[in-house]
Formats: structure tokens, sequence, C-alpha cells
């Protein structure tokens, strides 16, 4: 789960909305995963993970109504599961509390405001590998996202939005395209 920055109207599309000068933001969520990580075939079913939780301590920073610098925090305090090894692959079971990879993010708005229909923003953000290894909380490498972002607020209650972009990892896990 990737959250969207604190202060957007989601919780996991973020919104081209920045809200403001020098307006601090920020929250604590909790979310939970039932076997994030799981392998099976002919003969084998496991749970390599079987239950992870994550705290998230998350704030945000709008400055100038036009950039927004965000912070994620998040801290795995549940993490169960069953050691696998077969065929020269040895994984062993996560235990205990872990940090996951710490997020850094900026946004921009390109145009709009706040209340208006349609907005634009393209945001960045860096991972920083600070989950250890072995407790499957993160890449175990530096990670990368660029979005572009467009959103907006019709009738004064309803908010849209949508975004599109890439991942970037220096990990030998594979680059991947986002949408949302």
């Amino acid at each position: 789960f990737d959250p969207a920055s604190t202060g957007d109207a989601t919780f996991g599309v973020p919104t081209p909305v920045i809200g403001g000068h020098l307006v601090p933001r920020a929250h604590v969520a909790f979310d939970y995963a039932d076997k994030p990580f799981r392998i099976y075939g002919e003969g084998v079913d496991t749970a390599v993970v079987d239950a992870q939780g994550f705290l998230r301590i998350d704030a945000s920073l709008a400055l100038f109504d036009r950039l927004l610098v965000s912070l994620d925090v998040p801290v795995a305090l549940l993490s169960s599961g069953a050691a696998f090894d077969a065929g020269g692959l040895d994984l062993k079971a996560p235990r205990g509390v872990a940090f996951g990879d710490l997020r850094l993010g900026v946004r921009g708005r390109l145009f709009g405001r706040d209340e208006s229909p349609l907005q634009a923003s393209l945001s960045a953000s860096a991972f920083i590998p600070t989950g250890p290894a072995g407790f499957y909380t993160g890449d175990g490498a530096w990670r990368g996202a660029l979005q572009a972002i467009l959103g907006g607020q019709v009738a004064s209650r309803i908010v849209w939005s949508a975004n599109g972009g890439v991942w970037l990892r220096a990990s030998d896990e594979p680059h991947l395209v986002s949408f949302g």
C-alpha cells in the first residue's frame, strides 16, 4: 500500500491539491495485508509473509499554494509467516517490528486552484531503503516514483483524481508503470 500524501481527500490515489502556504498536516494510519508474500504451486503452498500490519506516521507541509513536501514513515508492527527452503531458495519467516522504506515526496501544482474542476500537478518521491533485509518491508535498494496527476472538485462536494507514472528501481526488481 502506497498511501496518498497527508491532506489529500483520498487514501490511495493522490490529488493535485496543495492546500495553502505553510500549512502543516499529519496523520497516523494502520494498514494490514493478508498473505502478501505467498509461494504456491505443485505441492507447495507457503505464506512466507502470512500477515503484515504497518503503522504509518505521515506528515506534509504546503508551501506557496504550489508545492507540497511530504514524508511517509511505515513501521511493520505485525509480521508473521513461515520459512521456505526448496530448490535453492531459502527464505526466513519475518518476526518482530521493523521499519519499511521511508518515502520523501514533493508535488508541484501546474495549474488550477484547490476548488477548480480541473487541476494538474507533477510529483516525485524517493524511497530510502530503511527496511531491514529479511523482514519483507522494503526493496533493499533506492527507488523513485514520478507521477502526473489530474483532478478537481465538482459541485463543491465531489472530488475526482487520476494519476499515472513510473516507478524506477535500483534493485533487481523491475521498473513499473502505475496508474490510479
